[in-house]
């Protein structure tokens, strides 16, 4: 089974307990006294959902890919230091996997860095990721 993040936009809130509740194909969220035959879709909630990438932060967190936001140190092919970047997990679906996307860092035009994951691990320290927001809560302010 897949694990899953639950993010209600409805409430602006992730569904901390989805105890009484189920989710149906289209991730709708719905009480589970009711089926959608006896319920009005005004009793379900609109969600969305994040699948968990299998990987966890430094802190034990799991990361959710088009959710998580994370801190990492990468050193550029070729380059001496490190830098710190900010990014999340997004999926490619053309070429089947994760790729990175930097919020931090643009290129002369302005357009956000793409990083392909797999040929970058090797450069991202110690292959570390810290959470430190999501793209729904926002809270930093990173997201424009």
């Amino acid at each position: 089974m897949n694990e899953f993040i639950v993010w209600d936009k409805e409430n602006k809130k992730f569904v901390e307990n989805l105890t009484g509740y189920y989710l149906d194909k289209d991730c709708l969220l719905w009480k589970e006294e009711c089926s959608k035959y006896e319920c009005d879709l005004i009793i379900a909630t609109d969600c969305i959902c994040f699948p968990h990438i299998g990987k966890t932060d430094i802190n034990n967190e799991k990361i959710y890919a088009d959710c998580s936001i994370f801190e990492f140190a990468f050193k550029g092919f070729g380059e001496v230091f490190a830098e710190s970047y900010i990014g999340y997990f997004v999926w490619n679906d053309f070429r089947l996997r994760y790729d990175i996307k930097i919020i931090n860092k643009s290129d002369k035009d302005g357009d956000s860095y793409i990083f392909d994951y797999g040929k970058c691990l090797p450069n991202i320290i110690n292959n570390e990721f810290k959470i430190i927001d999501t793209l729904q809560e926002n809270k930093l302010g990173l997201i424009k």
